[in-house]
Parts: structure tokens; C-alpha cells; sequence
């Protein structure tokens, strides 16, 4: 490292350290509630007999979890883009067509499921554990992989006269480019380091994530030129702010534990390349020194940049450079959002507290149900009673002295009620935390509401889940989306096809220059998420009054349809309608195509009575001369008469 590269190294590392330091508190209180998704307790901590768990969060995040899926995935086009300018109003169909082809196929070199399993684990971390965080970047793989081409053989007979062709297939093993395109990777919450006192991460000074890298793949990365200094990189791995010999396995380690598999490193082998830790930084440094002064004479070294590094093995600046985007490639959501702090609150740290009193209950129920259904004998010490004739048996005998020898020990249910009521307590708090009754998990209740009271609990919940989707859609997809199109602009070649419509009739679109740019509205696709009776309702009221707003100038035919097609849950409502300049331009094409079935009806009656003129005008010429001819020859006869 040279001393520029020595100095941006110690700097960066002191705010690793700094950073991973005060993040402590969110990887404990990960741990704790990974213990409760899970299920896990650990029996040494509890002196009970049954240590048994009973899950009531985990229904709840995946219930929530379907809603979002459902709502964002109701249509193969789950993104909606809006021009901002008028010279855009075309161009946003073929941005919205790219963006969708793109998601459709997203991330399908090394793991599958497209767009759909990313949306799904970044929601899932932010229920679950407050944040869901994924880094967007442009990726372009080349593998060697198996290429076919038919090959035409030519064809003769035994007079060696040709005879056509045959096909050949022959199978070579070429270079390729197998994926070409943007990349977005959910990132593990313990292993993404953000500055705690900052809610925006393109704000932060800086910010961290580590990966687990082999030394291969850091050795390509060097052969095309973008890392450096490899002779400083070491093999073994060195810790950088853990305990650890490599921070990366903080990832696993809570899982290991629980699951209470063997815990070891990967040994190193002479036939697969060594693993190290990876840091990559964001942040902003002072690259040039183009020093300045301040109002009381104070000088500045130089103006800040927006910089990326890559830290390998925690010992050697392997890259650093300017960020070519001026946006840092990370974009989370949240669940229950923190007032101060960056980490937000998920499900579970809100109702571990309410879960664990529910275990300890319920394991404690259990005992003192055992123990009724299996009664127990008082027996005196001394009372000389074989011990196989006090094993209950039907129509068994036990023979005693004395009458008081033997007698059942009577376990009163002293928590029956009590056991109910603190069961119905810790549920109706757990409800309250998360917005989801029964009504809305899909159970029915033991006690039956009328269809308002029912109305009004759903609207509750579904009210707490649209206000988190919207946020989510807000805060971290409309972000990406815009990110990708950024992308999009600095990657996608001039000329790229991609694929509109349905599997069953697709189409085919190409995007050029100055069509590719991010200045647009991006927006998820989703209904309105309203209970399933309220949705009903609505939507029979607006069918009663079909025929009094059907074609009515006053309503807007557009804004009608489309509402009613929401509370009946269609799906490609937006494909379905047409726009009302979409109408507007088919109005305006059935105008002219009247004017010209018009012009054509006109010209050819004028045609048509031309060519009728045209024939009386010969008959009465044939006519003249027939007359004339007729005319001389009767005076010819008169001559020779005389």
C-alpha cells in the first residue's frame, strides 16, 4: 500500500471497529429473537419438568408476510411507472415493460424464484427482526457453459450428384455471459454495519457489510484490475472486530448454537481455495489535497468524495475508488419503526416478553394436568404392602392392615380459571401488539360478533398492515427501483429487448438512448387492502348504483371501473381499462377512419356519376350519327325520286 492507501486503510478500520462496537446491542437482541422464532429454550435456565414451547408470533408473521405477497404479486407486472415530463409519456410503458422483465428474471444465475423470493426475505427480516436490507448492483457473469450449433452437412448420392443437405448438431464448450443484468442481495442484519444514530443510511459517514470471499474469486477480481496489493493479503483469516477468526461466521453462530450442531471452521485443503472476510465501506473521504479555509482562518484538506473500499481479510486495501452511481446500492424497510435509533422494532422483540410468560404458563399447566390424569398414592412407610399390587390395575386389589394405609393424593385444579384467564390476557396483548385477530388470521372466534363489530376488527388490522406495505413501498422499493434504473442507464445497452403481455400472447419491445434514464415515479403494484366484508359491501353498493352512474358526464367512468375492480380483487386492472388518453386516441382513430370511409363513399359516387355522364354522352354521340346518316340518306332517296 502506498501512504495514501496506508492512512484510508487505518481509517477505515477505526470505524469498523467503531461501528461493529455500536451495533453490539442489535446482534444480542438478534440472537434473543432468533431464540423465539425458533422456539428454543434452553432447559438449563428453567426448573421445570415440561420445557416445551408454544409459538404464537410465528402464525402472525407469516399471515402478515402471505398479505404482502399476495397484494404485491396479484399479476406478472408488480411495478407501475409515471412519467414527470410530458416528453416521457410514451417512453414510461417501455421503462415499466423493462423494469418488470427484469424483476421477473432477477438474481437467476445462482439462486431461483426471481424477484418473488427476494421480496419475500427482505419483507421477512423486517417483520421479524425490524429491518430488511438488500444491496442492488449491477452484475455481468461469464461461465464456461455448453453451446449448440446445427451444422449443414451436404448430401450426394452414389453418382456423386448433390442432393440437399443434412443437419448436424454439434455441442462446443465456449465462454458465455449467463447473466447480465441488476442483482439484488438480502443482506444478514448482523453482518451489515450502519452508523445506530443516523435513520438514513445515504446520510451516514460511513457504512459496512462484510461477505465471505475465497481467495479465487478475490484473485479474478485482481486479474481484471479492480483489486491491488494481493501480496499483503494473508491466507489464514484474521478477525477483524470479533472474537472470531473471522467476523463473517457472526452470521451463523446463534443458529449453530441453538440447533447444537459441532461448531468448527472449514479446515484448509490443499484442493479448494482459503475463505476471508471481505469489508466493504461506504462513506466519504478526502481524496485530493486541495486544501481550504474556513471564516476564523481554519484549513480543510481537501473537499469529500463519495468513495467505495474494499478491505480484505481485514489487513489490506484491495480497492478503492469514486462511487460512479453518487448513491449507496443499500435500501431497507422497516416494521415498528424506532424514534431515534436506526435499528427498528420487529414482531418478535415486541412480544417475546408476552411469549415467555405464555411458555412458562402453559409448561406449568401441563405438569399439573399430568398429575390429574395419572393420580398419585400416599402409602405408609411402614405399611408392609408389596410394591407391584400399588401398580394401578382393573379390578386390582391391594391388600392392607389398616384401612388408612393407602389413599390417593387428591391434586386440586387450582389453576383451571386462572390458567384461562392469564392465557386470554397474554393473547388479547399479543393481538393488540400486532393488529391481527382472529377475524383476520382466518380462525372463527368462540364468540360471534355481528357483521359491524366483525367490520371494525378487521379494519383495524388490515389498516396496521396496509400502513407497513405502504411503508415498505415508500422507504424501500420505490428507492430500489429508482437505484436499478439507475443502473439501467449506466449498464443497459442501447437497443434492449425485453418481453411484454401475457405467457400466452407475448410482445416484444426495444429501449434506445434517450429513452433509458431514472427520472420517473416508480411504484409497487398492489390493491387495496380493506377487510374481505367491507370490501363486499362497497362493492355491491357500487353495483346497485351501476345504473344510475353508468355514462353519467358528472362520474368518472375511468376512476368508477377501476374501484370497483379493486374491491372485487381483479387482477391486470390496469391492463383491463383503458386510459383516458388511450380512449381519447381510439376516439380521435374512429373519427378518421370515418372521414376516410366517408371521402372514400363521396369519391366514388363522383366516380360513379362521372362514368354515367360519361356513357350518355357516347350513346347521345351514336345516336347524332345515326340520326345524321339516317338524315342523308333520305334525302338521297327524295333526290332520285325527282
Amino acid at each position: 500500500m502506498n501512504r495514501r492507501d496506508e492512512e484510508i486503510y487505518k481509517h477505515l478500520m477505526e470505524r469498523y471497529k467503531f461501528h461493529w462496537d455500536a451495533n453490539q446491542y442489535y446482534r444480542t437482541n438478534h440472537d434473543e429473537n432468533l431464540e423465539y422464532y425458533r422456539g428454543y429454550r434452553n432447559a438449563a435456565k428453567y426448573p421445570l419438568i415440561y420445557n416445551e414451547n408454544f409459538n404464537r408470533i410465528l402464525p402472525i408473521i407469516y399471515t402478515i408476510l402471505s398479505r404482502y405477497m399476495d397484494q404485491l404479486y396479484q399479476s406478472a407486472n408488480i411495478v407501475s411507472v409515471r412519467p414527470r415530463k410530458s416528453r416521457d409519456v410514451e417512453r414510461a410503458k417501455a421503462i415499466e415493460g423493462v423494469l418488470n422483465f427484469q424483476l421477473e428474471s432477477l438474481n437467476n444465475i445462482d439462486t431461483q424464484g426471481g424477484s418473488y423470493l427476494t421480496m419475500m426475505n427482505w419483507f421477512f427480516n423486517a417483520l421479524t427482526f425490524g429491518k430488511g436490507i438488500v444491496k442492488a448492483y449491477w452484475r455481468k457473469e461469464e461461465r464456461i457453459s455448453p453451446k449448440r450449433t446445427a451444422l449443414p452437412i451436404p448430401k450426394f448420392d452414389s453418382m456423386n450428384n448433390f442432393m440437399g443437405y443434412d443437419t448436424l448438431d454439434y455441442i462446443d464448450q465456449e465462454m458465455q455471459i449467463c447473466y447480465d443484468g441488476p442483482y439484488v442481495e438480502v443482506m444478514h442484519n448482523k453482518l451489515f454495519l450502519p452508523h445506530p444514530e443516523y435513520k438514513d443510511i445515504q446520510k451516514m459517514p460511513q457504512v459496512f457489510c462484510v461477505y465471505r470471499r475465497t481467495i479465487d474469486e478475490i484473485k479474478k477480481m485482481a486479474d481484471k484490475g479492480i483489486y491491488k496489493n494481493l501480496n499483503e493479503l494473508g491466507v489464514e483469516g484474521l478477525g477483524g472486530a470479533s472474537n472470531y477468526s473471522m467476523d463473517s461466521r457472526e452470521a451463523f453462530l446463534k443458529s449453530l448454537e441453538i440447533e447444537q450442531t459441532f461448531q468448527t471452521e472449514d479446515s484448509n485443503s490443499k484442493f479448494r481455495s482459503p475463505e476471508i472476510d471481505v469489508v466493504e465501506a461506504y462513506g466519504k473521504a478526502i481524496l485530493k489535497d486541495e486544501p481550504y479555509e474556513v471564516g476564523s482562518g481554519y484549513k480543510i484538506k481537501g473537499r469529500e468524495e463519495e468513495i467505495i473500499a474494499h478491505i480484505g481479510n481485514h489487513r489490506t486495501l484491495l480497492s478503492l475508488q469514486r462511487n460512479p452511481y453518487g448513491i449507496r446500492p443499500f435500501f431497507d424497510m422497516g416494521n415498528y419503526i424506532h424514534p431515534e435509533l436506526y435499528w427498528d422494532l420487529g414482531m418478535v422483540e415486541l412480544t417475546k416478553g408476552v411469549q415467555e410468560q405464555v411458555n412458562n404458563l402453559a409448561n406449568l399447566r401441563i405438569q399439573n394436568v399430568i398429575m390429574l390424569i395419572n393420580p398419585m398414592l400416599k402409602v405408609q412407610a411402614h405399611a408392609d404392602i408389596d410394591p407391584e399390587a400399588l401398580v394401578p390395575k382393573p379390578d386390582g386389589v391391594i391388600p392392607v392392615d389398616d384401612m388408612d394405609d393407602v389413599q390417593y393424593l387428591a391434586q386440586p385444579d387450582y389453576h383451571s380459571n386462572t390458567f384461562l384467564e392469564q392465557e386470554k390476557f397474554y393473547e388479547s396483548t399479543i393481538q393488540d401488539i400486532t393488529g391481527m385477530y382472529p377475524y383476520n388470521m382466518g380462525q372463527t372466534p368462540q364468540r360471534q360478533e355481528r357483521v359491524g363489530v366483525v367490520y371494525s376488527i378487521q379494519s383495524m388490522g388490515e389498516a396496521r398492515a396496509k400502513l407497513m406495505l405502504m411503508s415498505s413501498d415508500y422507504l424501500g422499493i420505490r428507492p430500489l427501483l429508482k437505484y436499478m434504473m439507475v443502473l439501467n442507464t449506466m449498464h443497459l445497452p442501447s437497443g434492449f429487448e425485453y418481453r411484454v403481455g401475457s405467457y400466452d400472447a407475448p410482445n416484444f419491445g426495444q429501449l434506445f438512448g434517450n429513452d433509458i434514464h431514472p427520472d420517473f415515479d416508480f411504484a409497487a403494484r398492489y390493491t387495496s387492502m380493506e377487510p374481505a366484508l367491507g370490501k363486499q359491501a362497497r362493492a355491491e353498493r357500487l353495483v346497485q348504483m351501476a345504473a344510475l352512474w353508468k355514462d353519467n358526464p358528472w362520474i368518472n367512468q375511468y376512476q368508477w371501473n377501476k374501484t370497483l375492480m379493486d374491491l372485487m380483487d381483479v387482477r391486470e386492472a390496469d391492463y383491463l381499462l383503458k386510459t383516458e388518453q388511450q380512449f381519447q386516441q381510439e376516439q380521435q382513430q374512429m373519427a378518421k377512419m370515418q372521414m376516410m370511409a366517408e371521402q372514400m363513399k363521396q369519391a366514388y359516387e363522383t366516380q360513379g356519376k362521372l362514368k354515367v355522364s360519361q356513357q350518355d354522352f357516347q350513346e347521345a354521340s351514336i345516336l347524332n350519327k345515326q340520326q345524321a346518316e339516317y338524315d342523308m340518306a333520305l334525302e338521297a332517296l327524295k333526290a332520285v325520286a325527282k
